[in-house]
């Protein structure tokens, strides 16, 4: 068994309680942190879904029951240590075209926009597991760049078009300036074989830039980075499984790094 780091980043899950599909009490917010932290996680950015009709808790809603996590968090003479940020992942629809839009045209971002990263922000994206076509994907991402911001895309390997041509979808989102994240289940085969064998292809020809766990609770779709560093150090080597899970989630979270003069 690979030596399991103490250091991960997960900057994809649904921690925050009472706010989406994800923990529904702080109860199980609390298993999952610790959860995630028992499994060698230091570094969470938690993302919860925003969607017209679906997950529309407002945003001053969503930071009070985050700050409250924190606060518990703190008290913890464990999770003190544990750096927890907030954002969301948002599905790309008319709504969000519009926030994107109207950010673009007046440089002042709306109070519904909240992007992570301390170098510059990062926004999480999802689209439609139905039909999809890749210039849907494509806008989107020109949307986010258009900001100076940079578009991660979510769970890449649910998308109708990356499943249909892989590389090149993923080469032309790639160049356009998408961050590319799988699901650690994916990696695993945790949601099906031909999910797996999609994903690691991926991996194994570097398209993939980021793994995280899409955490949602601690019963079902639990953090699972542990696993996932594992067998992505078996499978890839330790500098790969290093990249997907601590160098490129560091980058995006704190920037670039730079050694001390």
């Amino acid at each position: 068994m690979a030596k399991r780091l103490e250091g991960l980043y997960d900057i994809h899950c649904h921690l925050v309680p009472y706010v989406d599909d994800g923990a529904d009490t702080l109860e199980v917010s609390k298993a999952l942190l610790k959860e995630e932290y028992k499994q060698g996680v230091r570094h969470i950015t938690i993302t919860s879904h925003y969607r017209k009709d679906m997950f529309d808790t407002p945003r001053d809603e969503l930071v009070s029951q985050f700050r409250r996590l924190g606060l518990w968090a703190l008290k913890d003479p464990v999770l003190k240590n544990m750096e927890l940020g907030l954002s969301r992942e948002y599905f790309c629809d008319k709504r969000l075209e519009k926030l994107l839009l109207d950010t673009n045209r007046t440089r002042v971002c709306d109070p519904a926009l909240l992007p992570f990263g301390k170098e510059r922000p990062v926004l999480l994206i999802e689209f439609t597991t139905g039909h999809l076509e890749y210039e849907t994907m494509e806008y989107f991402v020109s949307l986010v760049t258009r900001l100076g911001w940079i578009p991660m895309i979510a769970h890449v390997e649910r998308y109708r078009p990356v499943q249909k041509d892989p590389f090149t979808v993923i080469s032309a989102l790639k160049k356009a300036g998408a961050v590319i994240q799988n699901n650690a289940a994916a990696v695993l085969g945790d949601e099906g074989k031909h999910s797996k064998k999609l994903t690691n292809e991926l991996i194994e020809k570097g398209f993939t830039d980021i793994v995280a766990s899409d955490a949602h609770h601690i019963d079902y779709r639990r953090p699972n980075l542990a696993r996932a560093y594992e067998y992505l150090t078996k499978k890839y080597g330790i500098e790969r499984a290093q990249a997907l899970l601590i160098t490129m989630p560091d980058y995006l979270m704190h920037g670039p790094y730079q050694e001390e003069k």
